[in-house]
């Protein structure tokens, strides 16, 4: 549910605003910038909102509320509404080009079935063969292609003569305009997608190619070569294997870049021996094989040239990462533990029911339980200025020096206690990773920051920069 300060209306999130969710970023009350949305009407008149793109630019502690007193909204209601301009809504805007309109353009995620006058623009990531089938109620052909676009894939299917029509059209990696398919429920016993839907070509379906290929991704298959950078979020250990009757050695580095995903790069040889990712430097990866050995992943081979920190558009790009050595002034415990989703790879905020369950809506289940889980709000300083930033669970539990199972005991069993836990983190020092983002809200800059991770000071090392940077200055 949404609201401005006059009325409220219920919207379906994206797939990919998932993360925010995940991440107990949108929260009841927090004030958001809706950049692109999707508006359909459906055939019983209901209107239905899918946002594609929202930034959360004032928490739900900032706000400590909702604005005003909203109601539902009602149509033909007349409102003063006052709208941000950069605010797209999709399906309102008309492209012209040389005299000629392009159909209103709806994104994947947006289809449903029972509704034909849509187009979609995608790009094909994966093409088919003809496949010729017979069976006692007759014979045919079919064939199927996928295509995405930034909102997510689908699966599409043509027959008989929509084969003839349109298999010679198509080309893996090129873009289209897609039109008035019969959208339907897959049946996943067959198919492997993600979507729960999958198209299928008309007699009245057009697909024109289109020129303007930007802003949609390309799919990657299994073994092909690429390119990756990002910064050196961690490094494993130096192992070694037995290699044609010699001792070799491989190295597994995780590579974050700005979307906040990480991935595994295998290092062998040399580079793994000699990879040194104690900084967290940024790391680009020249010619690597990508693999789905445990989900995804890259690997380096014989021509892989791995940089550290080069000098490329890339790395000089704002940068939206950096460590400091800095001490913690201040810890919100107000609202810093929350119930959360039992499950081991799940921290989604569970939600109580009558019944004396607990309701995860990202796992969709029920349990007898819930776990404690951290999201701190802290102000950290060194010599120059301080700074709010937000410490997710494991970097909550390496200020705070305890797990989040103990705090929430010591606070349902023991205040005094667990304020003594936030009394004793305050002026401790520790060498801070942290993600910034620069927000801007009513002509407002501020800067978001985020703590990606801790660990205590190695004073030594420690002295050593500064008498570096000393002599440095005198010299």
């Amino acid at each position: 549910m949404m609201c401005d300060d006059l009325h409220t209306r219920s919207f379906d999130p994206n797939l990919s605003l998932n993360r925010l969710v995940e991440e107990n970023c949108l929260l009841p009350y927090c004030v958001c910038l809706l950049k692109r949305s999707v508006t359909n009407i459906l055939n019983d008149g209901r209107c239905r909102v899918t946002v594609l793109e929202i930034e959360v630019v004032k928490s739900a502690e900032e706000m400590g509320g909702k604005i005003g007193t909203p109601t539902p909204y009602v149509k033909g209601k007349t409102t003063t509404i006052t709208t941000t301009p950069t605010a797209t809504v999709i399906n309102l805007v008309h492209y012209r080009d040389s005299g000629k309109k392009t159909p209103i353009v709806v994104p994947i995620a947006c289809l449903i079935p029972y509704q034909t006058k849509w187009t979609i623009r995608a790009r094909v990531t994966k093409k088919n063969n003809i496949y010729l089938w017979s069976n006692p109620k007759g014979e045919g052909k079919l064939f199927s292609f996928e295509i995405v676009d930034e909102s997510g894939e689908i699966k599409v299917t043509a027959f008989n003569k929509e084969v003839d029509k349109f298999f010679p059209l198509l080309e893996t990696g090129k873009v289209y305009y897609i039109s008035e398919g019969k959208v339907k429920e897959t049946n996943k016993k067959y198919i492997t997608s993600k979507n729960n839907y999958e198209i299928i070509l008309r007699n009245v379906t057009s697909i024109v190619p289109c020129e303007d290929d930007q802003n949609l991704p390309m799919h990657m298959e299994k073994d092909d070569i690429i390119d990756v950078i990002g910064v050196c979020r961690s490094v494993d250990d130096l192992s070694g294997f037995a290699r044609t009757g010699r001792e070799a050695y491989k190295r597994n580095i995780h590579l974050m870049d700005t979307s906040g995903k990480a991935v595994a790069v295998t290092l062998w040889g040399e580079q793994a021996e000699m990879f040194d990712g104690s900084v967290q430097p940024i790391v680009a990866v020249k010619r690597a094989r990508l693999s789905d050995f445990g989900g995804q992943s890259v690997s380096g081979i014989f021509s892989s040239a791995v940089m550290v920190n080069p000098d490329i558009p890339e790395v000089h790009t704002p940068m939206d990462y950096f460590s400091s050595v800095a001490t913690v002034l201040l810890c919100c415990k107000e609202s810093c533990l929350y119930q959360a989703c039992p499950s081991a790879d799940c921290k989604k905020k569970v939600i109580e029911q009558p019944n004396g369950l607990y309701h995860c809506e990202k796992c969709n289940k029920q349990f007898p339980n819930y776990k404690y889980c951290l999201k701190l709000s802290a102000n950290i300083a060194d010599f120059s200025d301080n700074q709010w930033v937000t410490c997710f669970h494991e970097t909550a539990e390496g200020i705070l020096g305890h797990s989040a199972e103990t705090l929430g005991q010591l606070k349902d069993t023991d205040e005094a206690a667990f304020d003594e836990v936030f009394r004793k983190v305050k002026f401790t020092t520790h060498v801070f990773r942290n993600r910034v983002k620069l927000e801007t809200y009513n002509d407002e800059s501020r800067v978001k920051a985020t703590v990606m991770k801790v660990k205590p000071v190695d004073h030594r090392e420690y002295s050593r920069r500064l008498i570096s940077n000393i002599r440095k200055m005198a010299a």
